[in-house]
């Protein structure tokens, strides 16, 4: 029984008189994925664009096994829908490698782990995906320079920028916008669904004012941004001076 992987010199001896003896180096692979372990999957992560964990491949006499000797299949909702999912081969000498989904949705996915030719049952191990929390301290305001001068009645935007804990774009959080002073209140806020929140605010009078920003009840960092809107003024007059008139607008 060969247990062990690698060159292995082989003696073959034919009992005939005189014997007949063949020498020879035979390369040992490794068998079946018989155990397929995983490591580093917690049962709660939080929504990211790749959750990783670790696999161990190992035949039935402890020899380790390629990547591609496993199988992997991440399922969710109901009726359940696969989920994109990976196995990366690690280096050439080791059993384990690196384990890939993709958690962008809430909710429980389940995941299964086989070894592509071994007879075992499926067991598997459930990971319930949990909401982003915002993270207040790593949200910031981008453009915001254009408030300090803009027109009554002209549209001026500018962007809130969401993160989580871990420095990972939220989407789906609750962004809020309102006037402190009374400029108006015509604002409309845009979802761009990549963790950034287009703001489009339009001023309906002239003056100084505030704009109270805050994800998810609570306020951003820079909020309330200060913003300056101007009346736009057209005019025009003529007066009469001597054989010229002079016509003079005003904007």
């Amino acid at each position: 029984m060969l247990c062990s992987t690698g060159p292995l010199p082989v003696t073959v001896i034919v009992g005939v008189e005189p014997p007949v003896v063949h020498k020879a180096i035979t390369q040992v692979l490794t068998g079946c994925a018989l155990h397929c372990v995983v490591h580093g999957l917690p049962s709660k992560v939080q929504i990211s664009k790749r959750v990783e964990f670790y696999i161990e491949a190992r035949d039935k006499c402890g020899n380790p096994c390629s990547a591609s000797a496993c199988g992997m299949q991440v399922w969710y909702g109901l009726p359940p829908q696969p989920i994109k999912c990976g196995i990366v081969q690690g280096e050439d000498t080791t059993a384990v490698h690196i384990a890939w989904f993709e958690a962008a949705n809430p909710g429980m996915h389940k995941v299964e782990v086989w070894g592509r030719r071994a007879p075992a049952r499926l067991q598997p191990i459930m990971v319930e995906v949990m909401p982003q929390k915002v993270d207040v301290h790593n949200c910031y305001l981008e453009g915001i320079e254009g408030l300090q001068q803009c027109m009554v009645g002209q549209q001026v935007s500018f962007s809130v920028v969401v993160h989580d804990e871990a420095g990972l774009r939220v989407q789906g959080a609750q962004v809020t916008v309102d006037a402190a002073e009374a400029l108006g209140e015509q604002i409309e806020i845009l979802d761009a669904g990549n963790g950034v929140y287009s703001v489009c605010y339009i001023p309906q009078i002239s003056g100084e004012g505030h704009l109270n920003v805050s994800v998810d009840g609570m306020k951003v960092l820079g909020s309330p941004v200060k913003c300056v809107a101007c009346q736009i003024l057209k005019s025009s007059s003529q007066r009469d001076v001597g054989p010229s008139v002079f016509v003079t607008d005003f904007y």
